[in-house]
């Protein structure tokens, strides 16, 4: 295996970063762990020892201040290898695994890689090592020595071969394998009448609350695709499964799914309506929360709809990609969708939830400055993970719209991105409430609790701060609401407050805070 090493450093940390590269790179999996951060991909180089691009994959590390200071790139002259398609990296202890697929002009096989934390290659396996069609898309790890892979596998025909086969059989995998290589025990499902055919993949898999496994992803076997959710045992026997969307045309699916601490489960991906484009649009973000029996505890839907949007085409996407429970029992999920007219603008975007799936605030994020006259072509914000500071942090790749003033020409770089947010998701310490002051507000000593509040709050008030003026102030500048405040203990009553993020300010002793009500 060819492997080639680079290495980087940077200057200014920055809280929203791109990581440009000499060639086109994507990711699908984000991993942080011991305050770094840990991205997998694809990418196509090139080799003075190879004649041919190689179509390989990547991992990069970038540390806790966002700065890339290592890129691996993993490819073989002749072959193909693809990472899976979202949480295909895992890291537990010391070890780093990334599963995928390996094709050669005969062969199609899954692999699993594991390296150190050095990015060092310690071992890679081969599973299934034959002429029949697989695909890993995901893993789960299960302490040191064992994992579950999911995907599909169609044992009736070769994908890299032709030709197909009129009638294929194309199933959900869940397979169970040790670091040293052995298949502990492989499920693979199908759903309906099949007779003529089936089609379906797992695209992720987590530990259920009783030992077992529940697994996301999609079906054909009904007709149009559905969102597929599988629930089995500790050896992959189904329990259970349910299938979502909408019957009359296909459904983008599930995407990412998690455990809650109230011992249910929260799915996120996207649901279509079929009013335009021959049934293909609109999108809107999806969350279900489902128990352990599969029954819907909620069910929400989101989009982001202007009034006048001059072009309907700016309203018709959102997506969501990835979610987490913070500690209070909020969510984040992050996602894309359109922000302009056109099909250009797309931008990276999280939704702050509370339990029950309510919006309390969304921001959108962009990659370069606001009034660049560069755009975002396509991006996909995959990962949303916490961070060790109560924030989070959004990791994807980015397809933009450049032009090249010397050459004159239009290019499309791709790249990966890692944005890092603090606990109310701002990806930068400068204030975006102009109005308020004409400086950046750089620090926020004012604290109060709980936060986020739904009809009050408490700030707390050391000696020194005496007959001095609380200000509260909205996203857009506006003062809000005012109150005196002592030494002590000081009760602000926010009921009549719309749902969303303000600023806090001290008027007379310049503090300032911020406060998400719900």
């Amino acid at each position: 295996m060819l492997i080639t090493k680079y290495s980087f450093s940077q200057e200014n940390t920055v809280f929203n970063y791109n990581y440009p590269l000499e060639w086109n790179y994507n990711s699908f999996t984000l991993v942080y762990d011991d305050n770094t951060y840990f991205f997998s991909g694809g990418i196509a180089f090139s080799q003075e020892a190879c004649p041919f691009w190689l179509i390989g994959h990547h991992i990069t590390k970038i540390n806790n201040q966002g700065i890339r200071d290592t890129i691996i790139l993993f490819g073989k002259c002749g072959q193909n290898i693809y990472t899976g398609y979202g949480k295909s990296m895992t890291k537990h202890q010391n070890t780093i695994s990334v599963i995928g697929g390996e094709y050669t002009d005969s062969l199609c096989k899954i692999f699993m890689l594991n390296l150190n934390e050095n990015i060092d290659t310690t071992s890679n396996l081969y599973f299934f090592n034959d002429t029949t069609t697989k695909r890993a898309w995901s893993m789960l790890r299960l302490g040191l020595n064992n994992s579950i892979i999911c995907g599909q596998i169609d044992s009736t025909y070769n994908e890299v071969l032709t030709p197909t086969p009129n009638t294929t059989y194309t199933k959900s995998l869940l397979l169970s394998v040790t670091t040293d290589g052995d298949i502990l025990w492989s499920r693979s499902y199908s759903f309906g009448d099949i007779s003529d055919g089936c089609w379906s993949a797992f695209y992720r898999v987590i530990p259920s609350y009783d030992n077992g496994y529940i697994a996301i992803g999609i079906t054909h076997d009904f007709g149009n695709r559905k969102a597929l959710i599988v629930k089995t045992d500790s050896i992959g026997n189904q329990q259970w499964f349910r299938t979502y969307g909408n019957s009359s045309y296909h459904n983008p699916g599930f995407s990412d799914i998690i455990p809650t601490s109230d011992s249910c489960y929260i799915v996120c991906g996207a649901y279509t309506y079929g009013e335009t484009f021959g049934g293909l649009y609109p999108y809107d973000g999806w969350i279900i929360k489902i128990d352990n029996n599969g029954n819907t505890v909620w069910d929400r839907k989101y989009r982001e709809r202007r009034e006048s949007p001059g072009d309907y085409r700016d309203t018709i996407y959102c997506e969501l990609n990835s979610l987490i429970e913070l500690n209070n029992g909020n969510l984040v999920a992050v996602g894309k969708q359109r922000t302009e007219p056109g099909y250009s603008n797309r931008t990276p975007f999280a939704y702050y939830l509370n339990a029950f799936g309510d919006t309390l605030f969304s921001k959108h994020y962009f990659q370069y400055e606001i009034g660049h006259p560069f755009y975002i072509n396509k991006c996909e914000p995959h990962t949303i993970v916490k961070t060790n500071d109560n924030g989070w942090a959004i990791g994807g790749w980015a397809e933009f719209i450049e032009y090249d003033e010397i050459n004159q020409q239009w290019l499309n770089p791709q790249r990966i991105f890692l944005i890092k947010t603090d606990s109310l998701g701002n990806d930068t310490i400068i204030s975006d409430i102009s109005p308020v002051e004409s400086k950046p507000i750089t620090e926020f000593k004012l604290e109060c609790y709980p936060n986020p509040a739904s009809s009050e709050f408490f700030v707390d008030l050391p000696q020194g701060i005496d007959n001095d003026m609380l200000e509260i102030y909205s996203t857009n500048g506006s003062l809000v609401l005012q109150q005196k405040v002592q030494t002590g203990t000081n009760n602000i009553n926010i009921a009549n407050l719309r749902t969303g993020m303000y600023l806090l300010r001290l008027k007379e002793s310049g503090l300032y805070g911020k406060f998400v009500k719900e």
